[in-house]
């Protein structure tokens, strides 16, 4: 259950984002003037189908990672120094 809000704000800017770019790529494909008009609308209508098919795989992919328990985890870079090295002005010798 404490999860619920969390899942909720993330589904909201998700579609928040979707609706952002999908206007974008309306306002950018409608905007070319060498295509007439029906061109325009079927590359508009193919834009948006492909874009909510994408933001559905990844939602898809990321609730699927969850239910399995799969982690990615964070890239970290890991130092190790040896006994017998000694360190003088951030150079191991």
């Amino acid at each position: 259950m404490k999860w619920f809000g969390l899942r909720l704000a993330l589904l909201y800017i998700v579609g928040w984002l979707g609706r952002l770019s999908n206007a974008t790529g309306q306002r950018v494909t409608r905007s070319q003037p060498a295509l007439d008009v029906s061109t325009r609308e079927v590359i508009v209508k193919l834009f948006e189908i492909g874009l909510f098919a994408l933001i559905l795989l990844l939602l898809m992919i990321w609730t699927a990672l969850r239910a399995n328990d799969i982690e990615i985890p964070f890239p970290q870079r890991e130092v190790k120094l040896l006994k017998d090295t000694q360190v003088s002005d951030g150079v191991a010798s």
